[in-house]
C-alpha cells in the first residue's frame, strides 16, 4: 500500500437522497437508513483506497456505524464527504458523511485493512524431483553409457 497516496484521498459528491432512504427513516429504522448511506459512501472509499495497492494486496472494509439523521427528505440533494482521518501502515480509516440542508444526515467512519488478495495467491510450487532409481536401473544406465 502506498501511504502518502493513500493520505491524500478524499471525494466530495453530491446526490439526490432516495424515496426509500426516507421511508425506513420516517418509520424508525436508523439502522436501514444508515446502511442505505453507507451503500453510497463505502464504494467511494474503496475506489480511492484500490488505486493504492500493490498487486497482490486487496481490501477487507470494517464499518463502525454511528447513525445520525437529520430533517433530510426524499429527493433532498446530499453532499456525501470522506477524507482519511487515520493510516497506518496496513489500514486505513476514512470519516464518511452525508449533510443534507438541515444538518449531517449520516456521518461513520470505515476501515480499510489491505489483505493478501486471495484471487491472486498461488499455492507454492514444488519442484519436480525424479522418482528414485533402483540399484539395478542405474547399473543399466552405466553399462550402457559405458
Amino acid at each position: 500500500m502506498h501511504l502518502q497516496q493513500v493520505s491524500e484521498i478524499f471525494f466530495d459528491e453530491t446526490i439526490a437522497m432516495s424515496a426509500r432512504t426516507e421511508t425506513a427513516r420516517s418509520s424508525g429504522a436508523a439502522a436501514t437508513a444508515g446502511q442505505d448511506f453507507l451503500g453510497l459512501l463505502e464504494p467511494l472509499c474503496r475506489h480511492g483506497m484500490q488505486r493504492c495497492l500493490d498487486a497482490g494486496e486487496a481490501l477487507s472494509a470494517v464499518p463502525e456505524l454511528r447513525v445520525e439523521l437529520s430533517g433530510a427528505a426524499g429527493g433532498d440533494r446530499l453532499r456525501l464527504g470522506g477524507w482519511v482521518e487515520q493510516i497506518s501502515e496496513r489500514s486505513a480509516t476514512f470519516r464518511v458523511r452525508a449533510q443534507a440542508a438541515g444538518g449531517i444526515a449520516f456521518e461513520a467512519t470505515l476501515r480499510f485493512d489491505v489483505v493478501a488478495d486471495p484471487a491472486r495467491t498461488t499455492p507454492p510450487h514444488r519442484l519436480a524431483t525424479p522418482a528414485p532409481r533402483s540399484a539395478v536401473a542405474q547399473r543399466g544406465l552405466a553399462l550402457a553409457a559405458g
